[in-house]
């Protein structure tokens, strides 16, 4: 579930610097589908020679993560429109004025199954699912931050459905999911595909440059009086920008075309993803004010 924004965060700025953003991220997604369509199009899925199985691995690696993430937002719908709520309250000590510390009631609310409560919290409700009336187990004290207990949860979550789906797919298929998708590569013309992957990459730099650090940066400056405080969001933007920079100084200084280009799209929106939804689940930060 999202919670609203605070009022430091209320600016026109969040608005120019996530549209920004995202539309950066579209193009960088576009690169992402054109270079792993190169692979599974030139990957020799057959070949046993430890150089073509340690790509197999990695295409099939890249198409769970792509399963995972789809299984996931399907439960959150599901979970939601079927109406499911638990939720907890738990102690939290928060930093008030001239650095004076005091306890609060926090109360956490779930849209998925409790697997894992927050630590040291009370149920306060919770909707039964399979029989259980209760959390299985509680969440380490040691994980630290705004809702650890809930986007620990969402991460067991996603990591189960993830590959329950991918293992139906997978027998369904009776192979490898990145050798089933290959027949249907044929036709396409390998380099018409590497060309769109760089172009929309080179497109989508600036646009992530603008959106996804200065615009940003001006944000931050007005919702938290600083430019750059090396928040985990703001660190992983900065490797998506570098990776990305790497990306396109290979490509026009060193030729890197076809598998290698391609290989390196696709890490890059793997990267970009956990900028987006693993910073926010597993790392304590500025950027950590919603969850699921």
């Amino acid at each position: 579930m999202s919670q609203p924004l605070i009022p430091a965060l209320q600016s026109y700025w969040l608005k120019i610097h996530v549209t920004t953003a995202a539309l950066g991220e579209a193009f960088f997604a576009v690169g992402f589908a054109a270079g792993l369509m190169y692979l599974l199009q030139n990957v020799k899925f057959g070949s046993n020679d430890p150089k073509d199985r340690k790509e197999q691995r990695g295409v099939e690696f890249t198409l769970f993560t792509l399963v995972m993430i789809i299984a996931f937002v399907a439960a959150i719908f599901s979970f939601n429109s079927a109406g499911y709520h638990a939720q907890f309250v738990n102690d939290v000590t928060v930093t008030g004025k001239d650095d004076v510390q005091q306890t609060v009631k926090q109360t956490v609310d779930y849209v998925l199954p409790p697997l894992v409560k927050p630590y040291q919290s009370v149920q306060v409700n919770m909707t039964p699912f399979l029989g259980m009336t209760e959390p299985l187990f509680e969440a380490p004290s040691w994980m630290k931050g705004a809702n650890a207990g809930r986007k620990f949860n969402t991460v067991i979550w996603s990591v189960l459905c993830g590959a329950i789906l991918y293992g139906i797919l997978r027998l369904i298929a009776r192979k490898p999911l990145g050798a089933a998708l290959q027949p249907f590569m044929k036709g396409i013309d390998p380099e018409d595909i590497d060309e769109i992957s760089y172009r929309a990459i080179a497109i989508g730099y600036p646009i992530f440059t603008l959106g996804g650090l200065i615009f940003a940066m001006i944000w931050a400056a007005e919702a938290w009086g600083r430019f750059w405080g090396w928040d985990p969001k703001e660190v992983w933007a900065l490797i998506v920008w570098l990776f990305y920079a790497a990306y396109l100084h290979l490509r026009f200084s060193r030729g890197w075309q076809g598998k290698r280009s391609s290989w390196l799209s696709v890490v890059g929106f793997l990267v970009v993803m956990f900028t987006l939804v693993g910073v926010n689940l597993v790392i304590a930060g500025l950027h950590s004010y919603a969850g699921v």
